[in-house]
């Protein structure tokens, strides 16, 4: 018991800076450990959803996917985070939601105006500094030209009928706000500290997940977790997306002729189809083919490039260079 008491508190050391576990014995055999705790804020698209369940299978790190579950639908923040039990000493929270607490659905489909994005960004940032005031904050970027791809993507799987031109050009004002990087880096600084602010590259992620993930467990003096190297939520094939879009087309038209009450049940029922069709079929063929829209793409890449140039200046991280973008 003393031996497995003294590992305890000499090897559970924590995160980049050497915190020490704390202990408090209230009781004689009770024991507390000061947990070292990381939020993972996104980008979409970047390999969240492969992170996320990495942090949930690691039995050393307490993952809370609890807490935000309401408002990862309702993007309104709770009062108060979920009791975990702090028996682990390392704590991650993870939601994209954080830095685009927006209803895409309603964005794509019912033509929703984006407003107060940066209030919006500004009050769960704060909120979150008051839940876990020591945190570090995760921030995994990707290089523009394919996160815009690969949103597109993620549209039309979602039932968008637009081709990739108009889709951008459409949303041109929409994608430049969301993956504003100067903006979300500025306000997770000022709030977090820029020490606290860890930025990767997915690039990084998808070429060697495993020696991604390592660098994660060896710098919060975790095992050596066998994490199964798979893709999760794989991207589109670029050569489904003309005929998706033109199967959404005539749902679309079946959908319109169905009383109104019934639509939005309707339209969220075949994009859960579409859905079912991309996991059992399409992302186990690998076709590389032109998305097209070159001059749009590369127009709205530049802009998004401008919007970056202050969080890479400042930004010192692993994995990671300038010449990224």
């Amino acid at each position: 018991m003393y031996i497995r008491l003294i590992q305890n508190i000499f090897f559970k050391k924590v995160a980049e800076n050497n915190i020490f576990s704390i202990i408090a014995l209230p009781k004689r055999t009770k024991i507390f450990f000061m947990q070292a705790c990381f939020i993972h804020i996104g980008l979409p698209k970047s390999g969240s959803t492969f992170l996320q369940h990495f942090f949930k299978e690691n039995p050393e790190i307490e993952y809370d996917n609890q807490s935000f579950e309401s408002f990862r639908k309702t993007t309104i923040m709770p009062e108060q985070p979920v009791n975990m039990p702090h028996d682990k000493a390392i704590h991650v929270v993870s939601n994209e939601k954080f830095v685009i607490p927006i209803n895409l659905f309603e964005v794509y489909f019912k033509q929703q105006k984006v407003s107060d994005l940066d209030a919006k960004r500004t009050r769960i940032a704060q909120k979150l500094k008051e839940f876990y005031p020591n945190a570090k904050i995760i921030l995994i970027t990707r290089e523009f030209r394919s996160l815009l791809q690969s949103s597109y993507k993620e549209y039309v799987i979602k039932s968008g009928t637009k081709n990739f031109h108009d889709f951008l050009v459409d949303y041109h004002d929409f994608l430049l706000e969301i993956y504003d990087l100067d903006n979300i880096y500025e306000i997770y600084s000022d709030t977090f500290g820029k020490e606290n602010i860890i930025v990767f590259s997915f690039e990084e992620l998808a070429k060697n997940p495993l020696a991604f993930l390592s660098h994660f467990q060896q710098s919060w003096q975790l095992h050596n977790f066998d994490f199964s190297e798979k893709r999760i939520n794989p991207s589109l094939p670029t050569f489904f997306l003309a005929p998706i879009r033109n199967l959404s087309k005539i749902a679309f038209w079946f959908i319109r002729r169905m009383p109104k009450s019934k639509q939005q049940i309707l339209h969220l029922y075949y994009i859960r189809s579409l859905q079912i069709l991309k996991d059992r079929l399409l992302y186990k063929i690998k076709l590389q083919r032109t998305m097209g829209a070159d001059e749009e793409l590369e127009k709205l890449t530049t802009e998004l490039k401008e919007r970056s140039k202050n969080m890479i200046k400042e930004t010192t991280t692993t994995n990671y260079a300038e010449s990224y973008f």
